[in-house]
This record gives structure tokens, C-alpha cells and sequence, in this order.
């Protein structure tokens, strides 16, 4: 992907590389941007705000609070380690249950406490005897609630991350303990996200010049 806009900004996205170049003046050399600089570019979906409100508002701020205990404990959910499958259950409005398979990696629990957190806090109704294509969009937004829960956009943004995509990917799994394949994922939609943002804003500013 190749974009070139009024602000001077290249964006190029390829494989290996986060590469954004800023050019301030013809026939001079080309001034490297990290991916941090662009992050005004970014827009967050209704489901990664919802995330970032909620953080906020129970005062989850670091990458330290990350953690089953620690967001358990502030948002009043019950978290209970069993060999049965994860699953969650609201018992009541403002208190939900969820119990974890406990044979599986720590960062494994942690991603499925994510995963049945989002059920408990935007979904109702019995999975097992609901249509399937509403069993569907459930799992499909408790899975992107995960990429917004567990690496949130805005303590991402406040991170140095390295130029190199693989480097930094390692680097947001570490930060934030999750697998690398979630990493990986979560980047690519930042980078994605940011190409779109820069190009609307493009868009726009042709437009309004017209």
C-alpha cells in the first residue's frame, strides 16, 4: 500500500517494515516517522471504545492491571478454575461468573477470561439453543473484544514500539503477555487502520479545497 498526501506523509506498508517518511522540502532527504506519530490517524470502533470506557472509567490505565485478578476483582466478576471448558454466566445484572479451564497456559487463560468477559458484559441469552447465526456474531465480537481488551489502543499509543514489525511484535506480546499470533494481529489492524485514517483525511481535505 502506497500513500502520499497534502501533510507530505508517505505511507508505505509491506511485509517487514512500519515505513512512514515525512518530506518537508523538495530534493531533501526524507526524515523517518515511527508508527507513534500517526496515531491521530487512528479511529477506534464502537466495540474498542466501549473497551476504553470501561477501562477508564474502572481506572484499568497500565499494562500491569492486565491481568485475570486484577480485572476481575475491579469489574465484580467471579473467576472459578476447573477442568470443565471456560464459560460464562451472569447471574445477576452487575455480577457474572466465569469459570476457566485451568489445563492450559496462563497467557491461554487469560485470553479465554477476555473471551467469555465480553459475554458476560454485552451478550445474554443461552448459546445452546440460540440460531447459529447469532452464536456466530457473538463469538466473532467476544474474539475482536479480546484484541481491544487485551492490547487497548491507548496504552499502546503511549509505548515506544520498534520500527521493524517483527520486533514489534514481540515487543506488544511481551508488554502485554499475550501470544504472538494475537499480536501480530492486533499490529496489523493498527497498521491498517492508520492507512485508512490517513487516506479519509486525504479525502477530506480534497474535497474541502474544491
Amino acid at each position: 500500500m502506497f500513500i502520499k498526501n497534502s501533510y507530505n506523509l508517505i505511507c508505505i506498508k509491506n511485509s517487514r517494515y512500519w515505513l512512514f517518511f515525512f518530506t518537508s522540502k523538495p530534493n531533501i532527504h526524507s526524515h523517518f516517522l515511527g508508527i507513534n506519530s500517526m496515531f491521530r490517524f487512528y479511529e477506534t470502533t464502537l466495540l474498542e471504545q466501549f473497551v476504553e470506557d470501561l477501562y477508564k472509567k474502572h481506572g484499568v490505565l497500565t499494562p500491569q492491571q492486565l491481568n485475570t485478578e486484577e480485572l476481575s476483582r475491579r469489574l465484580n466478576v467471579w473467576v472459578y478454575y476447573s477442568e470443565l471448558g471456560s464459560e460464562a454466566v451472569e447471574i445477576k445484572s452487575g455480577l457474572g461468573s466465569i469459570n476457566i479451564y485451568k489445563n492450559q497456559s496462563r497467557v491461554r487463560q487469560w485470553i479465554d477470561f477476555l473471551h467469555e468477559l465480553c459475554h458476560i458484559l454485552r451478550h445474554s441469552g443461552d448459546q445452546r439453543i440460540m440460531p447459529e447465526q447469532y452464536t456466530k456474531a457473538q463469538e466473532s465480537e467476544a474474539d475482536n473484544f479480546v484484541l481491544y481488551a487485551a492490547m487497548p489502543i491507548s496504552m499502546i499509543s503511549q509505548l515506544r514500539l520498534p520500527v521493524r514489525k517483527n520486533d514489534a511484535i514481540h515487543f506488544l506480546a511481551s508488554i502485554f503477555n499475550v501470544p504472538l499470533y494475537l499480536a501480530k494481529r492486533r499490529l496489523e489492524q493498527i497498521q491498517h487502520r492508520l492507512c485508512q485514517g490517513m487516506l479519509l483525511t486525504e479525502t477530506v481535505a480534497q474535497v474541502e479545497d474544491k
